[in-house]
């Protein structure tokens, strides 16, 4: 499979080396079982500036990233944080903008 490209979530966006705000960001990388651990980098900053939008989320920490199998299928595939990265998301959300209690 080839990840094609990574986009931001609904609480996360996406920045291109120079801080400017990306909607995708083009990876290009093969992955497959022999393989080993790949890394995908993203510089992130919050797409939301309100505490609700931590308060009320569920979805804001799953990466999706578009991928292509080598038959040429094709789609989406939603990549999950730990529960620890995804405090730390939180935690740098409220950090960023000020939000009361941070």
């Amino acid at each position: 499979m080839t990840i094609l490209d990574a986009k931001g979530t609904v609480l996360l966006g996406l920045t291109d080396e120079a801080g400017g705000a990306i909607t995708i960001m083009p990876v290009d990388l093969l992955v497959d079982a022999s393989a080993g651990d790949s890394v995908i980098r993203l510089s992130i900053v919050p797409n939301r500036c309100d505490p609700h939008a931590v308060e009320e989320d569920k979805r804001g920490t799953f990466f999706p990233l578009d991928v292509e199998t080598g038959d040429g299928r094709s789609g989406m595939v939603y990549i999950a944080v730990s529960d620890e990265v995804r405090c730390g998301f939180y935690e740098f959300y409220a950090d960023y903008r000020g939000l009361p209690g941070s």
